[in-house]
């Protein structure tokens, strides 16, 4: 055991005797002629706005939140320099809100002597701060960024603003001031519609209130006007309340504490449940991931999803390629993560939350499929040979000809036409693999070089009329004559790759045109060549914002990147904040779709033959446990296999996590409920007994019962929904300040995907009704109690 948690126990065991005894000591000490002459003539200030306790508590404050964002999280280094816990943020909850409160009884006066239409100090303190908010945020903004002179006219026209508003109040002629407020207004909608902030900018809110300065001064206006038309009852609660705001700080104080704990249990508790969960939703995607499936048990995607689906209980099957890829002229330090999926069956099986990206997950999936949608090129059935025209523009010693091929199943072969020699046009030839399934399609010629990176032969080559040969016919068939619009796309050999398929009428065998293929001397694992791309260019992909940011590059931009070891050029469509299994964090990712990230990536490596290694299944609720059975086959061990269900039920099951904020909710109930019946009785009765001699005052000079029922509950109703109002605002804020502080990994770093703020509102609600009843009734019990004052009796005991 260590001696700080004992000593922190002690030193609020103490404060907490310090509240109790020490204002019962005080009040002891002052005798009675000084209570009744305090009673007559309120203080118009207390002595924690006289002294500025208030203001010191908000410096303090301030510090210790500062501690909280720079050290990010609630543990480390501590103040008794034991890398523990955070102590300040013990402290950032009880400080906030007992900060709000003070702050809150110093502007009180004000904002009712406004809404009384007495004074408008509160509206001319805000204009004040307003600005000199924007003069400073602006001239600090244009010091950062140089702009120039412009912002000198800025700050001339908010001098102008502020000019018209500090003569509008100090003329009080009412031509006087209607002209103020019309010039006030047309220069103030100027001043905005030059210069309108974004909402994220700091400078948003300032010119909000801005913008609602001379509503808010018509406003003062009209309530003055109304004044005298106010009920009785209307006038003395808000002069009451005006007149000795003292009175109610310990009632706010009471109500915004126990509010704002609520709201922290309810909205803290919720919160972390949530993200919990959803982090268990990110990491499966789908009811069950698979990972880590063995290359063999792959026989082509289609034969492999056919397979599985198949199999009972499994409703959908989505088939995923994780890999990593790397950016730039080196391949270190620049690398990111690479997620290929089905695009159009993708949407269907995954979870996804909307502010992952700012479109829907479908219409994003949908970008990957985006390109001219070139057909493939099919081969004839039965074809048993593949030819093409050769004809290199000078001798190569060591370099050959390939077809590639691909079938049904997605499996790549290449057909090896043999070596390319002499300087005429050549008819050269292969023969086809009997072991490909039909449909056969072509998707690339290439030319091979023993070679490594850019030790290759630079040169031309042309070429005239791929063809095949079909068993039992004697015509050929022309699968590309090159005569129409380019149909291929070069393969990348390095990142500023220069080789360029076209067209020439300057070397032709047959028709008018024949292929050209100029390459450089860069290769890739000794490839040249072109392929049928089918989006009839690079391939398109969507980026992560840290990719974008970290690369310098954005929608639109085309680049070569490295996955796998082969280079692929992809063009970016769209961006997204996060997605479903992938970390943004570092260079962040790239999402592809499987079909084409695997046409290009095995049309460099056949016999490697690139396959998925992940699948994500659905299946049919109350079959979890045969699913589970066939997802463990597949995967070699079983940490591999991750079910989302039996994650959220370890989740649900776990004490520290979702049992241990339950129970806090519960004890949070108890207390909030104690709390708020015993405090607020306690003050309701210690206010009756405080202003039975007020109320027969008022009932002497001619109020009846029902105007000072009246007047009692609009007054306490008043205080009481103010309360609740701050002490809900202030506990979502504190919510998201401890939030932010526990909401980390393992490892301290934030959560993915982030946090969104979730109360309980059943027991938020619960809440408010429990205290909304202890409220009413109180109230209900004041005002028969008071209203019914026997005057005679009064009378003698006030003369005693």
């Amino acid at each position: 055991l260590e001696w700080t948690p004992f000593l922190v126990s002690l030193a609020a065991g103490a404060l907490c005797l310090a509240i109790y005894v020490v204002p019962g000591v005080i009040g002891a000490r002052t005798g009675l002629i000084v209570q009744k002459m305090r009673a007559a003539r309120p203080p118009s200030e207390p002595f924690f706005h006289r002294y500025y306790i208030d203001i010191g508590l908000m410096v303090i404050g301030g510090l210790i939140f500062w501690e909280l964002f720079s050290r990010g999280q609630i543990v480390s280094g501590g103040l008794f320099n034991d890398a523990r816990v955070n102590e300040a943020l013990l402290f950032a909850p009880v400080l906030l809100l007992t900060v709000v409160a003070l702050l809150f009884m110093r502007f009180f006066p004000l904002v009712v002597r406004y809404l009384s239409g007495e004074s408008p100090t509160v509206m001319h303190l805000l204009a004040a701060a307003t600005f000199i908010t924007i003069a400073l945020m602006t001239a600090v903004q244009e010091l950062r960024t140089d702009a120039g002179w412009g912002w000198i006219w800025r700050m001339a026209h908010l001098g102008i603003i502020a000019t018209l508003y500090a003569g509008t109040w100090r003329i009080h002629r009412r031509h006087f001031l209607t002209a103020g407020l019309i010039l006030q207004a047309a220069t103030t909608a100027l001043f905005i519609y030059n210069d309108l902030p974004d909402r994220d900018a700091a400078l948003y809110i300032p010119t909000l209130i801005l913008a609602l300065l001379v509503p808010m001064q018509f406003l003062f206006l009209a309530l003055r006007r109304l004044e005298r038309a106010y009920p009785v009852w209307a006038s003395m609660a808000i002069w009451r309340m005006a007149r000795n705001p003292l009175q109610y700080s310990w009632l706010v104080l009471l109500i915004v504490m126990v509010t704002g704990l609520g709201v922290l249990a309810t909205t803290v508790g919720g919160t972390l449940d949530r993200s919990y969960e959803e982090r268990v939703l990110y990491d499966v995607a789908a009811d069950i991931r698979v990972t880590g499936i063995p290359t063999y048990f792959a026989r082509g995607t289609e034969s492999l999803k056919e397979r599985y689906l198949a199999l009972p209980g499994i409703t959908s099957l989505s088939l995923v390629l994780r890999a990593g890829g790397s950016v730039g002229a080196t391949y270190s330090g620049n690398s990111f993560g690479v997620l290929a999926v089905e695009s159009e069956e993708f949407p269907y099986v995954s979870w996804y939350r909307d502010d992952f990206s700012e479109r829907p997950l479908a219409q994003v999936m949908g970008f990957l499929k985006t390109g001219a949608g070139l057909p493939p090129i099919e081969v004839p059935r039965n074809a048993d040979r593949i030819y093409v025209w050769a004809h290199p523009a000078e001798e190569y010693s060591n370099i050959f000809l390939w077809m590639v091929l691909k079938d049904r199943r997605g499996i790549i072969n290449t057909v090896t036409l043999g070596p390319v020699q002499g300087a005429e046009w050549t008819l050269m030839g292969g023969r086809i693999p009997d072991n490909l399934v039909w449909p056969i399609s072509l998707v690339s010629v290439q030319i091979y070089e023993p070679a490594f990176g850019p030790a290759g032969t630079a040169g031309t080559l042309f070429l005239d009329d791929i063809q095949v040969s079909v068993r039992g016919e004697t015509e050929r068939h022309i699968l590309d004559d090159f005569e129409g619009a380019s149909k291929w796309t070069p393969l990348a050999t390095s990142m500023i790759s220069r080789d360029v398929i076209g067209a020439t009428r300057d070397e032709v065998k047959n028709g008018e045109r024949s292929g050209v293929f100029i390459f450089g001397k860069d290769t890739d694992q000794g490839i040249r060549g072109f392929y049928r791309s089918p989006t009839g260019g690079p391939m398109p992909v969507v980026a992560s914002s840290t990719f974008l940011e970290r690369t310098g590059t954005q929608v639109g931009s085309a680049l070569v990147v490295n996955i796998l070891s082969s280079l692929v050029p992809v063009r970016i469509m769209d961006a997204v904040e996060y997605f479903p299994t992938m970390d943004p964090a570092g260079n962040g990712f790239l999402i592809a779709d499987l079909e084409n990230l695997l046409r290009h990536l095995n049309i460099l490596s056949p016999v490697d033959r690139i396959d998925p290694n992940e699948l994500l299944l659905t299946y049919v609720p109350g079959t979890e446990d045969e699913v589970n059975a066939i997802a463990h086959s597949l995967a070699p061990r079983n940490e591999f296999v991750h079910s989302r269900a039996t994650m959220l039920e370890n989740i649900r099951l776990d004490p520290l996590i979702t049992a241990g904020w339950r129970a806090m909710i519960l004890i949070a109930f108890a207390v909030i409920v104690f709390a708020a019946t015993l405090g607020y009785v306690t003050y309701l009765l210690s206010f009756a007994g405080q202003s039975r001699a007020e109320m027969g005052f008022l009932q002497a000079l001619g109020l009846r019962h029902r105007q000072m029922a009246w007047l009692l509950i609009a007054e306490h109703l008043v205080i009481a929904v103010i309360g609740l109002a701050i002490g809900t605002a202030a506990g979502f804020f504190m919510s998201n300040i401890m939030v932010s502080s526990v909401a980390v990994t393992e490892n301290g770093r934030p959560v993915v995907p982030p946090y969104i703020l979730t109360t309980d509102w059943a027991f938020m609600g619960a809440i408010y009704v429990v205290l909304a009843v202890i409220f009413v009734g109180a109230l209900l019990w004041l005002a028969r109690s008071v209203t019914r004052v026997n005057l005679y009796e009064m009378t003698r005991v006030e003369g005693e």
